[in-house]
């Protein structure tokens, strides 16, 4: 099992919704425990009285299948990826193969 969670938010929330994001954070980490990963971006705003807004993304990883596990969220020119399940049916595929370095 894997886990997703996103964070939006923003720049100026109260304590009771960091604590429920370090608690939902948790509990995602207890869905893959053999890699968590995590990532921020920040969305300045363009004008007057607009708030900075915050993208927290988190990933685990239970592994599957293959050696070493995938570190999420990837990141590349500016995106954020990621995912979770088998990107498509292995039953063909030996055990030490994994989708997601494919």
């Amino acid at each position: 099992m894997c886990g997703i969670f996103l964070c939006a938010r923003a720049s100026d929330v109260d304590v009771d919704f960091f604590d429920l994001s370090r608690k939902l954070q948790a509990a995602n980490a207890a869905r893959g425990p053999d890699s968590q990963g995590h990532h921020k971006t920040i969305i300045a705003p363009d004008g007057a009285g607009s708030q900075t807004l915050i993208l927290d993304f988190y990933a685990s990883e239970l592994r599957l299948r293959g050696d070493d596990p995938i570190e999420q969220p990837h990141q590349k020119d500016g995106d954020v990826l990621c995912w979770n399940g088998e990107a498509r049916s292995t039953k063909n595929l030996p055990r030490a193969f994994t989708d997601q370095v494919e």
